[in-house]
């Protein structure tokens, strides 16, 4: 099919509104509920043949491009956010959540990529901003997403089925690495209970401990209350030098009304070594 003199390069999508036809130059997108069929122009920006795709229903069904310099998101009426992911394209995909880019690995440019070269497939989690996987393949003829898993097929004949990890194996490995702030978003991601994000939260508080962070460890302790011994937290800041972060720590206890009377005694203290004797007065007035 053609489109002012432009091929068609992707799937038409069914006839619903929103219907999003991507050429080789530009992208369009067509009302087909109305007979008239008005079209507007979302962007400069096309794709090469299988490169398109649509997100899952909880990402707003977008319309998702990827360029050789660009993945672009787009709504009907509005082109979205977009990704730096560089390299020639030759394929992409979106799959429970995941967006899937295949292409070559020697950069990107004119022409094709040779039937030899080594292809490089990398699977993204956008929303919580991490590479889920990457692996290199040889001769693949085709990605394909069903039942949970992906199935890379390659030219010899031979079939790599890649599976997802269970949600505690992917945060066990983030905290191999430090990276508490992405485990928190992944663990909200999955609905973890309020348990496991405690967890997290005593986990990514220890770590600030250990490197001398305190303010940052506090608050990622008071993120525990409730569920945390409070115990725990007290000893680690009996110092005096660190009498502000036991305060804000004693303080929120009180707040969620989770203090016992050694721990007013203790907050009664903090004031009386800070000399803040505004504090003071204000506790003991509520």
């Amino acid at each position: 099919m053609r489109d002012s003199g432009n091929p068609l390069c992707t799937r038409i999508f069914p006839a619903i509104p929103g219907n999003k036809p991507t050429e080789v130059s530009c992208l369009s997108c067509y009302t087909l509920s109305n007979k008239e069929y008005p079209k507007l122009e979302l962007g400069p920006h096309g794709c090469a043949l299988r490169c398109s795709s649509l997100s899952d229903p909880s990402q707003d069904s977008q319309f998702v491009v990827a360029g050789n310099e660009c993945v672009y998101l787009y709504q009907p009426d509005e082109r979205g956010p977009c990704f730096a992911f560089d390299g020639h394209k030759l394929l992409a995909l979106w799959h429970r959540g995941y967006f899937v880019c295949f292409g070559s690995r020697t950069g990107f440019g004119g022409g094709e990529s040779s039937q030899s070269e080594k292809q490089l497939l990398t699977v993204y989690d956008l929303d919580n901003k991490f590479i889920a996987y990457s692996a290199t393949f040889d001769d693949v003829i085709d990605v394909v997403a069903e039942w949970g898993s992906f199935y890379v097929l390659t030219r010899d004949g031979q079939m790599f089925v890649l599976q997802e990890k269970d949600t505690q194996t992917k945060l066990e490995m983030l905290f191999k690495k430090n990276l508490f702030v992405m485990a928190i978003n992944l663990a909200k991601s999955q609905h973890l209970d309020s348990d496991g994000l405690s967890e997290i939260f005593r986990q990514y508080g220890d770590h600030l401990y250990l490197k001398g962070d305190h303010d940052g460890a506090i608050q990622q302790y008071i993120r525990t209350i409730g569920k945390l011994e409070p115990s725990y937290v007290i000893r680690k800041f009996l110092d005096a030098q660190r009498i502000h972060n036991l305060t804000a720590y004693l303080q929120a206890l009180h707040r969620q009304s989770l203090a016992n009377a050694d721990h007013t005694t203790l907050l009664l203290n903090c004031y009386t070594k800070l000399k803040d004797s505004s504090k003071l007065e204000e506790f003991i007035k509520q």
